[in-house]
């Protein structure tokens, strides 16, 4: 029998021990990463679950809000229309109706 066997089976067996450590911690370092990546995952959505409700119920109060100026704004015109017809209404009857000037002081005065 040559000499040699014994010491090249031992390196062959020596290699394949070596390969399968190297392919089982290349597996396990996969393992890993794919842990880390679901954990950050994880706590990724944990953060942007409360805000995602939150920006969604901003977004309602502020389409409320919205709705509510705008009917402010037509209530205001309105109201506006009929400050006009009644100042004008005084000025025909004769009398001289009060300055708007006149109305901020007063408001401000409150």
């Amino acid at each position: 029998m040559n000499p040699y066997i014994p010491i090249i089976v031992s390196i062959v067996a020596a290699l394949g021990t070596v390969l399968v450590a190297y392919l089982t911690v290349r597996a396990g370092k996969r393992k890993t990463a794919a842990e880390a990546t679901q954990t950050l995952t994880d706590i990724a959505m944990g953060l942007v679950t409360p805000l995602k409700e939150q920006i969604d119920e901003l977004t309602e109060e502020l389409h409320n809000v919205e709705a509510e100026v705008s009917a402010l704004k037509k209530e205001n015109k309105l109201l506006h229309r009929w400050a006009q017809l009644l100042y004008s209404q005084v000025l025909e009857a004769g009398h001289d109706p009060i300055s708007f000037e006149m109305v901020q002081k007063l408001e401000q005065d409150e």
